[in-house]
Protein backbone atom coordinates (compact mmCIF):
# COMPACT_ATOMS: atom_id res chain seq x y z
CA UNK A 1 0.00 0.00 0.00
CA UNK A 2 1.63 3.16 -1.04
CA UNK A 3 0.31 6.16 0.73
CA UNK A 4 -0.14 9.32 -1.38
CA UNK A 5 -0.04 12.82 0.23
CA UNK A 6 -0.99 15.48 -2.31
CA UNK A 7 -0.96 19.05 -2.12
CA UNK A 8 -4.13 21.14 -2.60
CA UNK A 9 -3.49 24.39 -3.52
CA UNK A 10 -6.27 27.39 -3.54
CA UNK A 11 -6.77 28.88 -7.16
CA UNK A 12 -8.39 32.52 -6.71
CA UNK A 13 -8.87 33.42 -10.29
CA UNK A 14 -8.56 37.18 -11.01
CA UNK A 15 -10.21 38.99 -13.61
CA UNK A 16 -8.55 41.92 -15.51
CA UNK A 17 -10.23 45.20 -14.53
CA UNK A 18 -11.37 46.64 -17.91
CA UNK A 19 -11.11 51.01 -17.51
CA UNK A 20 -12.70 52.65 -20.54
CA UNK A 21 -10.31 53.88 -23.26
CA UNK A 22 -9.44 57.44 -22.64
CA UNK A 23 -10.42 60.16 -24.97
CA UNK A 24 -8.16 62.38 -27.51
CA UNK A 25 -8.70 65.75 -28.26
CA UNK A 26 -6.53 67.64 -30.21
CA UNK A 27 -5.74 71.51 -29.81
CA UNK A 28 -6.07 74.04 -32.83
CA UNK A 29 -3.46 75.59 -30.48
CA UNK A 30 -0.23 76.54 -32.59
CA UNK A 31 2.73 75.03 -31.12
CA UNK A 32 4.61 78.38 -31.49
CA UNK A 33 3.25 81.81 -31.60
CA UNK A 34 3.64 83.73 -34.50
CA UNK A 35 5.51 86.77 -32.90
CA UNK A 36 8.11 86.87 -30.41
CA UNK A 37 7.28 90.25 -29.48
CA UNK A 38 5.53 91.45 -26.53
CA UNK A 39 1.79 92.24 -27.10
CA UNK A 40 0.98 96.27 -27.49
CA UNK A 41 4.69 97.25 -29.10
CA UNK A 42 4.49 98.07 -32.13
CA UNK A 43 6.23 95.86 -35.01
CA UNK A 44 6.76 96.29 -38.95
CA UNK A 45 6.50 94.39 -41.53
CA UNK A 46 8.62 94.59 -44.53
CA UNK A 47 8.97 92.29 -47.99
CA UNK A 48 12.31 91.60 -48.50
CA UNK A 49 15.03 90.84 -51.41
CA UNK A 50 17.21 88.08 -50.42
CA UNK A 51 20.54 88.06 -51.48
CA UNK A 52 23.40 84.96 -51.13
CA UNK A 53 27.03 86.61 -49.87
CA UNK A 54 30.24 85.01 -50.66
CA UNK A 55 32.22 87.44 -49.46
CA UNK A 56 33.25 90.45 -50.42
CA UNK A 57 30.39 90.02 -52.78
CA UNK A 58 26.92 89.23 -53.15
CA UNK A 59 26.44 86.34 -55.55
CA UNK A 60 22.53 85.93 -56.56
CA UNK A 61 19.34 86.19 -54.73
CA UNK A 62 17.68 83.45 -52.50
CA UNK A 63 14.32 84.79 -53.29
CA UNK A 64 11.89 86.82 -51.28
CA UNK A 65 10.54 86.83 -48.15
CA UNK A 66 8.75 88.38 -45.22
CA UNK A 67 10.00 89.76 -42.21
CA UNK A 68 8.51 91.60 -38.90
CA UNK A 69 11.00 93.70 -37.39
CA UNK A 70 10.96 95.45 -34.36
CA UNK A 71 12.31 98.98 -35.41
CA UNK A 72 10.61 100.87 -38.96
CA UNK A 73 13.21 101.04 -41.23
CA UNK A 74 13.90 102.73 -44.37
CA UNK A 75 12.83 101.25 -47.74
CA UNK A 76 15.67 99.99 -50.12
CA UNK A 77 17.98 99.64 -47.23
CA UNK A 78 20.45 96.39 -47.11
CA UNK A 79 20.65 94.49 -44.12
CA UNK A 80 23.30 91.59 -42.68
CA UNK A 81 20.83 88.89 -41.50
CA UNK A 82 23.37 86.33 -41.14
CA UNK A 83 27.29 86.09 -42.74
CA UNK A 84 25.53 84.77 -45.57
CA UNK A 85 22.33 86.56 -46.40
CA UNK A 86 21.90 90.04 -47.09
CA UNK A 87 17.93 91.27 -46.96
CA UNK A 88 17.33 94.49 -49.18
CA UNK A 89 13.93 96.08 -47.87
CA UNK A 90 11.56 96.05 -50.91
CA UNK A 91 8.29 97.61 -49.33
CA UNK A 92 5.90 97.27 -45.99
CA UNK A 93 2.93 94.50 -45.96
CA UNK A 94 0.56 93.44 -43.56
CA UNK A 95 1.67 89.68 -44.84
CA UNK A 96 2.75 86.63 -42.28
CA UNK A 97 6.24 86.87 -41.47
CA UNK A 98 8.94 84.21 -42.20
CA UNK A 99 11.58 86.04 -40.36
CA UNK A 100 12.07 88.23 -37.11
CA UNK A 101 14.72 90.31 -37.06
CA UNK A 102 16.37 93.16 -34.83
CA UNK A 103 17.48 95.70 -37.72
CA UNK A 104 17.73 99.31 -37.17
CA UNK A 105 18.11 101.97 -39.27
CA UNK A 106 21.91 102.41 -38.69
CA UNK A 107 22.76 99.40 -39.42
CA UNK A 108 21.63 99.82 -43.42
CA UNK A 109 23.87 99.61 -46.27
CA UNK A 110 23.15 101.84 -49.54
CA UNK A 111 23.95 98.39 -51.96
CA UNK A 112 24.49 94.61 -51.27
CA UNK A 113 28.13 94.49 -52.15
CA UNK A 114 28.77 97.04 -48.99
CA UNK A 115 26.42 94.89 -46.32
CA UNK A 116 28.42 92.00 -47.53
CA UNK A 117 32.03 93.23 -47.36
CA UNK A 118 30.67 93.61 -43.46
CA UNK A 119 28.75 91.09 -42.84
CA UNK A 120 32.22 89.03 -41.58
Amino acid sequence: MSLYFGIVQQLTQVSPSVSPTPSVSLSQTPSRTPTRTPSGVPTYRYTVDMYYCEFPYCSYSLGMAVIENTYQISIGSFFVYDSNTIMEIMNSTTSTPDYYTNFQNYLGYDNCNTACQNSQ
